[in-house]
């Protein structure tokens, strides 16, 4: 609430409003334009004529520590970028490249951070992006990033440049996706499963075609009112798993999850499954194929088994008892069990006989890639809190 007492301001759409409470209508500032929205503010005085008594000050965006003020008096209005060093960096996504390095993206500044797993060399490059998600396809890096909807391509034998190298191919905030949870990339075309702008609801399952280049093919509401989470691909379909939340600030309108099969030659949805054998899903993320070919996942904490030629859920654990399934990530060993990370823990389990171990560690643990015999993964107390990458080499 401003100092008068009757204006309530907000951003949108990279523009700064003013709400009259008293009359009920909100109109744009005018000469307020802004270079991201705001996520931080409050009301400032300075030894300034142009910005007599109380200023709205606020940090705008999550990567360039920018800043602007705004007098409501004077109408002044200004941009700027904060004079303050560099700091630690929240992990929040990895990612294992084809060469052995881990690269990992920063929460929220939206760096790049590159590990050599073989010579310890770290590197880090400014611009990619809040990374929701990504894969690796012919030895280049397909990220999607938030609050755009942006899916970036990068080439690392070229030199990194931002807005060159990576590239942006397309971006889905005009659709209101802004999230892009999960990149499956098949015959040269793009899958992306998203979740909707703030306040909406209805995630969108797109496809890009990396030949024909041009815009994207979005399904929205492909399953009504719920986020598209997570995607693998069996054959020429794609498995897709959903979760019942809309976007953010909203209450989700669905009660049960979705998994269903999409064709990706007609582009069309097959049948829609239950993938736990007892339960009802209420977020489905980490889908795998597994070695054995069967689909694997987890659900609110639980891990499930699911025959995608019979079409029937198998076996599931519960690894998680209430989880919702945070950073959940799959990974089969060469060791022949299956380690799992959901809701900051790291499980082995006997894909035989489906015992289930909890390796402690000091802090949580998400987002589970391999390396040869190694796993790393980012630790903290939070998926979006920790700075820390951690390697764990099974028996």
């Amino acid at each position: 609430l401003a100092p008068d007492g009757r204006s309530i301001y907000f951003s949108y759409k990279y523009q700064l409003y003013r709400y009259d409470i008293n009359t009920k209508i909100y109109h744009p500032v005018p000469g307020a334009s802004l270079a991201s929205n705001v996520i931080s503010w409050g009301w400032e005085e300075f030894d300034d004529p142009s910005f007599p008594g109380k200023t709205l000050v606020g940090m705008v965006g999550n990567y360039d520590g920018r800043a602007f003020r705004y007098n409501p008096i004077t109408g002044a209005h200004e941009e700027f970028t904060l004079p303050f060093p560099s700091q630690p960096l929240d992990l929040y996504h990895v990612i294992a490249s084809p060469d052995k390095k881990v690269y990992s993206s920063a929460y929220i500044n939206g760096s790049l951070g590159i590990y050599d797993t073989e010579t310890g060399k770290r590197s880090q490059f400014p611009g990619l992006g809040q990374v929701e998600g990504w894969i690796w396809h012919n030895n280049k890096l397909y990220a999607g990033t938030y609050p755009e909807g942006k899916i970036l391509e990068y080439d690392p034998k070229r030199t990194w440049k931002v807005k060159q190298n990576p590239t942006v191919l397309f971006h889905l905030k005009d659709y209101e996706q802004i999230r892009p949870l999960s990149i499956v990339i098949h015959n040269e075309k793009i899958f992306v499963a998203t979740r909707s702008e703030y306040g909406t609801w209805g995630g969108a399952l797109s496809i890009y075609d990396l030949v024909k280049r041009g815009k994207p093919r979005v399904f929205r509401h492909i399953v009504r009112d719920q986020t598209i989470s997570s995607l693998a691909l069996k054959n020429d379909n794609l498995w897709v798993g959903t979760n019942i939340e809309g976007g953010d600030a909203t209450t989700p309108k669905a009660s049960k999850a979705k998994l269903f099969e999409f064709d990706t030659k007609a582009n069309k949805k097959l049948g829609t499954y239950n993938p736990l054998v007892n339960g009802i899903p209420l977020r489905i993320s980490g889908l795998t194929i597994g070695v054995d070919g069967k689909l694997w996942g987890v659900s609110d904490g639980i891990l499930f088994q699911f025959d995608p030629i019979r079409k029937k859920p198998i076996k599931q654990a519960v690894l998680v008892k209430g989880g919702i399934s945070t950073g959940a990530s799959i990974v089969f060993h060469p060791n022949g069990y299956i380690y799992v990370t959901t809701d900051g823990s790291l499980f082995k389990i006997d894909a035989k006989t489906w015992k289930v171990w909890k390796i402690p560690y000091t802090t949580n643990l998400y987002r589970l890639v391999r390396i040869d015999n190694d796993l790393y993964m980012k630790a903290g107390p939070q998926v979006n809190i920790g700075v820390n990458l951690v390697k764990y080499t099974p028996e």
